[in-house]
């Protein structure tokens, strides 16, 4: 089920900016509604569903670079789920794939959407948090367009990765 759950989420749930979408989605409600969310709110659906069924999720964040400049960090936020059975957390990754973006459900070996590069400065978070993090989800909520959250997504990073 938990599979089944996250390739909706993964490949039925389109990332925002990869249709260039024009409303910018945050709730779990919003992102079924509207059928899109960045990697931040599709996280929020899949923690939802999961949760629906009793199966416990959290939050995870990275600080990732940009494929256009290595220099310039953005977050993407990720999930955490509790598999019973084996008594373990792993993470999955519902942003969605495309060339180059290859996340898949795995039990043994973590394959998300991108691992971090330390090289590059590139950071895992460490936490798995039981809820969103309310700078991400107040950006979320008051950006009128995905223009706007770019402009303003720094300062979930800002509040997550303080150096």
């Amino acid at each position: 089920m938990i599979k089944k759950i996250y390739e909706f989420v993964r490949d039925d749930i389109d990332h925002s900016g990869d249709i260039g979408a024009r409303e910018v989605t945050c709730k779990a409600s919003e992102v079924l509604e509207f059928g899109h969310g960045i990697c931040c709110a599709k996280s929020h659906l899949l923690a939802a569903m999961l949760r629906y069924f009793g199966v416990p999720a959290g939050f995870c964040y990275q600080k990732l670079s940009s494929s256009r400049d290595v220099n310039i960090k953005f977050l993407h936020g990720l999930n955490a789920v509790y598999l019973k059975d084996l008594d373990k957390w792993i993470r999955l990754d519902a942003r969605g794939n495309k060339p180059g973006r290859d996340a898949q459900f795995s039990i043994y070996e973590e394959k998300i959407s991108k691992p971090v590069n330390k090289e590059l400065g590139e950071e895992d978070h460490l936490v798995i948090f039981t809820g969103p993090n309310q700078t991400v989800v107040e950006i979320l909520k008051n950006s009128k367009d995905l223009r706007e959250l770019w402009e303003q997504w720094d300062l979930g990073l800002r509040d997550l990765f303080r150096d």
